[in-house]
């Protein structure tokens, strides 16, 4: 089960203030006059507070309220609420298990906050007289995202994709996290209600029922596995019990924040190129944000190889050295992804191939057939010095976070090889190309030629970026058409 953390890191007590400051917010994306805006935008509010599980905004108490933009307008709660209105999750969820989550802050003026904290005994501590007892309000400068978690959590590639990404992109679009570990950040989970498949809900019917899910124990593993490459803290869930809190800097709207937008081609399945042209809109411009967020992942394994491995000679030994990591999803997980003969090119053609081509560094070709069981870090070192990956589609493709700069990702399947190219494609740190196989997969000739083309390709990139020694004797094996 999820567990419900204290926020109580980094805090401090309110000093030399009487009152609580006034809110403000600045979003991006859903123009307020559009009806359907909220499940688009993302907003930054400043100064928001949090008594319980209910969110307030603080305005000064005035008939006319003056908008950011300069505009004077009148009815200040129906008008402002509709400017605060964002959706907790992404903009569109396929297969209709979950539709966009209304979500606002309830706007109240600064005497009705007084007026409610006085009533409840909450104490807003004004310098000396400062108790920091129970009912002390808390200030949280670090920068937090608030969303309602993912329908697939429970799945490695998801649990980056739609929540890990989106987290990094809304705070990078504010200024609020970088590259660098100087800046964290704090998750926090919506809490659901009657909403479906997510990760809180498979809990809560797991405890309710006194049955085990399988995953509601797969999303919270991997909620503690994978959010330590973003964060130092794990997402939390707020109840009724939780402290009092002065949020600095809360960014909440999950809308276009995804990797997939609104993209109605569920992740590539679609070749339409009417349709398609949407995902590309989607993540044009995103290509610094993703490396920003492959630099503070790769930085983080780093450090936890440090840390965790101090034996480890990876990360010297990787400046000097790579592989080649096939990872072929197994036949009875996906019948319709598998590819026939990809453990075969991968444990005898490759090898035989790379063998005849006297590359000094090229230190082995690892196949996987299944990262179940492999912990995150054996992972994330296991491609930190991958050269190139030859992959299936689906979640565990995702690892390709982890690969350093300059590789290649070639991805096969038998059904819908470009699943996520709207995100690979998008990943300055690698080349990338997808690929549909035939009914014999690898034992089809002309597409094992293909394939063994892209993968000598990739070498040579690698090879180029790391200023690598390449012997001219070895590199004559190369097929002359080859256009490298």
């Amino acid at each position: 089960m999820m567990i419900l953390l204290a926020i109580v890191a980094t805090f401090a007590t309110l000093s030399n203030k009487c009152t609580p400051p006034t809110s403000t917010h600045s979003c991006i994306l859903g123009s307020a006059p559009h009806k359907d805006a909220w499940k688009f935008r993302t907003c930054h509010y400043r100064n928001l507070l949090r008594i319980g599980t209910e969110w307030f905004y603080i305005v000064h108490k005035s008939e006319n309220y003056t908008t950011m933009d300069g505009e004077i307008r009148r009815h200040l709660l129906v008008t402002t609420e509709e400017e605060l209105r964002v959706s907790v999750t992404q903009a569109i969820f396929y297969n209709n298990w979950s539709q966009p989550i209304e979500w606002a802050p309830t706007i109240i003026d600064v005497p009705s906050i007084m007026q409610k904290l006085t009533k409840e005994s909450i104490e807003l501590p004004c310098g000396s007289d400062s108790t920091g007892g129970d009912k002390t309000v808390l200030v949280e400068r670090t920068p937090t995202f608030f969303f309602h978690d993912s329908p697939w959590s429970y799945n490695f590639g998801h649990v980056i994709s739609d929540e890990l990404l989106p987290t990094f992109t809304a705070l990078h679009s504010f200024g609020l996290i970088n590259e660098n570990w100087d800046s964290d950040v704090q998750a926090i989970l919506h809490t659901p209600k009657s909403v479906f498949y997510t990760c809180a809900w498979y809990q809560k019917m797991a405890e309710s029922e006194g049955t085990y899910i399988p995953e509601s124990k797969s999303c919270t593993k991997l909620k503690k596995a994978l959010w330590p490459f973003l964060s130092n803290r794990e997402p939390t869930v707020v109840t009724e019990a939780s402290p009092y809190v002065l949020y600095k800097h809360t960014v909440v709207g999950m809308g276009f924040m995804a990797d997939h937008c609104a993209d109605r081609t569920v992740h590539g399945r679609v070749a339409n190129e009417a349709i398609l042209e949407e995902s590309i809109a989607c993540m044009a411009g995103r290509s610094s944000t993703l490396r920003s967020m492959f630099t503070r992942m790769r930085n983080k394994v780093e450090q936890m190889i440090k840390e965790e491995k101090p034996e480890s000679t990876l990360i010297e030994a990787s400046k000097k050295t790579a592989r080649i990591v096939v990872w072929m999803r197994p036949k009875e997980e996906n019948q319709e992804r598998y590819v026939e003969g990809m453990d075969e090119f991968a444990m005898k053609v490759l090898p035989k191939i790379v063998s005849n081509l006297n590359i000094p560094w090229l230190t082995n070709i690892t196949f996987i057939s299944s990262f179940a069981g492999l912990p995150i870090l054996e992972q994330a070192m296991l491609l930190y010095d991958t050269a190139v990956f030859v992959s299936s589609v689906g979640g565990g493709g995702f690892v390709a976070f982890f690969l350093p700069e300059g590789s290649t990702v070639v991805r096969v399947s038998s059904d819908h090889p470009c699943m996520e190219w709207d995100l690979f494609q998008s990943m300055s740190h690698f080349q990338f190309s997808c690929h549909k196989a035939p009914k014999q997969g690898f034992y089809h000739p002309e597409f094992e030629e293909m394939l063994v083309e892209h993968v000598l390709k990739g070498l040579t990139r690698y090879a180029i970026e790391h200023n690598l020694e390449i012997p001219k004797s070895g590199w004559s094996a190369l097929p002359p058409q080859l256009n490298i």
